[in-house]
């Protein structure tokens, strides 16, 4: 009798197994398995690549003035086999515009205007930017000239944000103490083979 169970356990099982649905796979993942640039167990593929940004950047801090300036520049890689004719660059300050979409409230003194891009230009030319851009965490720029495979921009952006009263992942301690961690205020995204953006 214990044999005839483990018997029907077995086949069961081996019916379950070998008639059983595919676990789901998000198609970009899917892509990217097509486009051998990532394999099955995780690592990167035969044809992976990843883009690049070098910064250079210089700040401008003196409390107990709250205005924080800088400049970078950025030499963006493209190692992608696309043709970009944008770039997207991350205005993570901006997460304290009043307007910025966020998990809870929050009082006045972490709010502020959020960043302001005084000056980009794209290799050595003037970039598209007008005041109405940059509101949000996440801005797309255009690009005057493409940005070919294997080749790369030289980006230089100016830009100053009013640092938040409320010191929480950065602020003001007290009006001589500010925390900056690890940040950069106009970074650029970098696609990668999977999703586009990362």
């Amino acid at each position: 009798m214990k044999s005839f169970f483990v018997f029907t356990w077995l086949l069961v099982f081996n019916f379950c197994y070998t008639n059983g649905q595919q676990l789901y796979q998000p198609r970009d993942v899917k892509e990217a398995y097509q486009k051998q640039t990532r394999s099955f167990d995780g690592r990167p593929g035969k044809r992976y690549w990843q883009n690049r940004a070098n910064y250079n950047i210089d700040l401008l801090i003196a409390p107990p003035d709250r205005n924080v300036k800088g400049v970078e520049t950025i030499e963006y890689v493209n190692n992608s086999p696309d043709t970009l004719h944008s770039i997207v660059m991350k205005l993570i300050m901006n997460h304290h515009r009043p307007e910025a979409t966020r998990y809870g409230t929050t009082g006045p003194d972490y709010l502020t205007v959020g960043i302001s891009i005084d000056s980009l230009r794209i290799n050595g030319k003037d970039g598209y930017w007008n005041s109405d851009m940059g509101t949000g965490t996440v801005q797309e720029i255009p690009l005057d000239a493409p940005l070919l495979p294997r080749s790369s921009a030289k980006i230089f952006v100016a830009w100053h944000y009013p640092l938040s009263r409320q010191s929480g992942r950065e602020g003001m301690i007290d009006s001589t103490t500010f925390f900056l961690p690890t940040f950069i205020p106009g970074s650029l995204c970098t696609t990668t083979t999977m999703d586009g953006i990362e």
